[in-house]
């Protein structure tokens, strides 16, 4: 009979040693250097293998492995020990069947059956078939069958099945809108394309307001035509959005050296004023006088 077992040694780097072999023993320790010993193919300072130990002259029943490393200066390490169990015509356990059902059990090997091979350990990804469920929550189970035809409890997945599922969900349609939600489908779209992820940046036109912010709101729709939850952020408004337009009135004059009256007719609270001479005043209504004539 033999088994498998995975182990993993090391040695001090800092002595500059590496790992030439091992050995092994059942229960009673024959003396360092008298246990089975194991040639590596080539040494190294870390060996992480598996190893095929001979359990031939073991009774049945319980038993302790005891495993140790042998250094490139001969110097054996602490043994690592793992419990072992040798049974009559005992064989390495594998898998060799798995199968899954929807809700209620059918019974051991009724189940819909997912193609594997055999192997000690399986993992992998797997396309369920929901077209017999009907839409809603529902509870998929898996189990598995050994070697010596036994099944192992089952392993239980919550799912969901909604309309048009099958397909992988994608985003086809983006659009956002601001502060009041006309309805889905009714927003100002954004060009995306279909994608199954949207990670983009986008020059959206927000609207000239007066307030000091909005809420800007998004959301996006899969190729099932679902509409997924909105997302919202607070955009502050810069003071450059405010349409300010300011009125001139000034009494006709054909020469320099006149005074200007200058009125704004927004609601803006603060203005400064450049009067393109290199002169500036704060205010609502100001005046200015211009000392020489041209074009300001």
């Amino acid at each position: 009979m033999l088994i498998l077992v995975t182990a993993d040694f090391s040695s001090l780097v800092a002595c500059a040693q590496q790992i030439k072999s091992l050995e092994y023993f059942f229960d009673i320790d024959p003396g360092i250097g008298s246990g089975t010993k194991i040639n590596l193919a080539t040494p190294s300072t870390e060996i992480d293998t598996s190893l095929i130990i001979d359990m031939s002259t073991v009774t049945e029943g319980l038993h302790q492995l005891f495993i140790r490393a042998e250094d490139s200066s001969n110097h054996w390490g602490l043994y690592h020990i793992f419990p072992v169990i040798k049974g009559k015509g005992s064989l390495p356990t594998i898998i060799e069947k798995v199968e899954y059902f929807f809700d209620v059990d059918p019974g051991e090997g009724n189940g819909i059956a997912i193609n594997v091979s055999p192997n000690a350990e399986i993992d992998t990804n797997l396309n369920l078939d929901l077209t017999s469920l009907v839409v809603g929550i529902h509870e998929a189970f898996f189990r598995a069958m050994d070697n010596t035809g036994k099944w192992s409890v089952y392993h239980t997945v919550p799912i969901v099945k909604g309309p048009g599922y099958g397909l992988p969900v994608t985003v086809n349609r983006f659009e956002y809108f601001i502060d009041s939600d006309p309805g889905p489908g009714r927003a100002t779209p954004v060009d995306v394309g279909t994608r199954l992820i949207l990670d983009s940046t986008f020059l959206l036109s927000v609207p000239k307001t007066k307030q000091d912010s909005f809420h800007l709101f998004f959301r996006a729709m899969d190729n099932r035509g679902l509409w997924g939850l909105y997302h919202d952020t607070t955009v502050a408004v810069n003071c450059n959005l405010y349409p300010l337009k300011a009125f001139v009135d000034f009494i006709p004059v054909s020469c320099g050296n006149s005074l200007v009256a200058f009125e704004d007719t927004t609601s803006a609270s603060q203005l400064v004023w450049g009067f393109g001479n290199n002169d500036s005043a704060f205010g609502r209504h100001v005046t200015h006088h211009f000392t020489s004539g041209g074009i300001y």
